[in-house]
């Protein structure tokens, strides 16, 4: 009796386990997907006074989704946003910016101490710092992904239980 109990415990934990939906953001037409399961950080518009909602997802069932404690149905939402390309810009912009400011100081250094050079700055030199600077002050105008929903993008829940 005692491995009946345990065999049944084993068939019915697994089937608990995956039981699951995930949302998924997705193109008519395309195999390209987005993803999102329990956990996952998203961001979007949604309602009537179009109200940015941002925050991890606490639970979706088989019409409704959970954000920050605001339940939500993927048709009112009514775009996504992906701050992702935002924090990339970031990234980039930092590392060409800190990239110019150590060439400047380095080649300064260089002209300076082991050449002994006068002006302590040549054209290009300063032609490529002026690169990199003006290459990071330029990621400040990269804007955030949008998609706006139902025009570009379909917002649904997906059973992904298996069986």
């Amino acid at each position: 009796m005692r491995y009946i109990i345990i065999l049944l415990t084993l068939i019915i934990i697994p089937v608990q386990a995956f039981n699951q939906h995930i949302l998924v953001l997705e193109k008519e037409g395309d195999f390209n997907r987005e993803r999102y399961f329990v956990g996952n950080e998203i961001t979007f518009r949604a309602g009537p006074q179009e109200v940015l909602f941002s925050g991890a997802i606490s639970a979706i069932t088989d019409s409704t989704f959970t954000v920050s404690g605001n339940t939500f149905r993927p048709s009112q939402v009514s775009e996504f946003i992906f701050p992702k390309r935002k924090r990339n810009a970031r990234a980039i912009r930092k590392g060409a910016l800190t990239s110019a400011f150590t060439m400047f100081v380095i080649a300064g250094l260089d002209r300076g101490i082991n050449q002994k050079a006068k002006p302590l700055y040549d054209p290009p030199t300063l032609n490529l710092v002026g690169g990199f600077a003006l290459f990071g002050l330029l990621t400040y105008l990269v804007p955030e992904k949008k998609y706006t929903i139902p025009k570009q993008r379909t917002l649904r829940i997906i059973n992904v239980t298996p069986g």
